[in-house]
């Protein structure tokens, strides 16, 4: 078993799995049968969002996971053993977060190495080196990418950090747009360690 699996568990590749087959719903099967109008580049053809679909005013805390997101009023939040997702109702983006405990010895860095490198096989897609941000007084890892699923583009993000001894995981997931991939990465900022 990879060692990817056992930093964030095997319910990374669930979810991942979840997503890719349409029972976590991005639109894969309803859009398939669509053909999409041409685009300017630059332009979105995703409707615009209202400020109620960005508004981040929703707080989704899980005490036993040890941690806290904000969200839109209108995402769903289904939550599992090790991991929590959150999807929006038109089913075009979703973010996940998964909690796992840290194997002893485990650096930051070589889980996000992994991390990338499993993205990478798992997409068949270049992903960038991981940079370094600040959520919410955390340092973490992460990476923005591109990848393609049932004939469908998508692009996605992804953030590790490590608090105490757990290793969290926030994946974002959006139908291939700019301004979706903006705001789920807003909400994943919003990711707060309870102390």
């Amino acid at each position: 078993m990879r060692l990817f699996l056992t930093l964030l568990g095997g319910s990374a590749l669930f979810l991942i799995l979840l997503f890719l087959t349409g029972s976590i719903d991005l639109n894969i099967e309803r859009q398939a049968d669509t053909v999409p109008p041409e685009v300017p580049p630059g332009q979105s053809s995703a409707p615009e969002e209202t400020e109620e679909e960005t508004s981040l005013s929703e707080l989704y805390i899980n005490e036993g996971l040890g941690f806290e997101i904000n969200h839109p009023p209108a995402w769903s939040v289904d939550e599992f053993e090790q991991a929590v997702s959150l999807t929006d109702e038109s089913g075009s983006g979703a973010v996940t977060v998964i909690v796992n405990p840290a194997p002893e010895g485990a650096t930051l860095a070589g889980i996000a190495a992994l991390s990338r490198a499993q993205f990478e096989e798992q997409f068949n897609t270049a992903i960038p080196p991981p940079e370094s941000l600040n959520i919410n007084g955390r340092q973490s890892l992460g990476f923005v990418f591109n990848f393609t699923a049932n004939e469908r583009g998508f692009s996605g993000l992804f953030y590790s950090l490590m608090a105490g001894d757990r290793v969290y995981g926030i994946m974002g997931v959006v139908n291939s747009d700019a301004a979706r991939l903006a705001s789920v990465n807003a909400m994943a900022l919003t990711f707060k360690v309870l102390d």
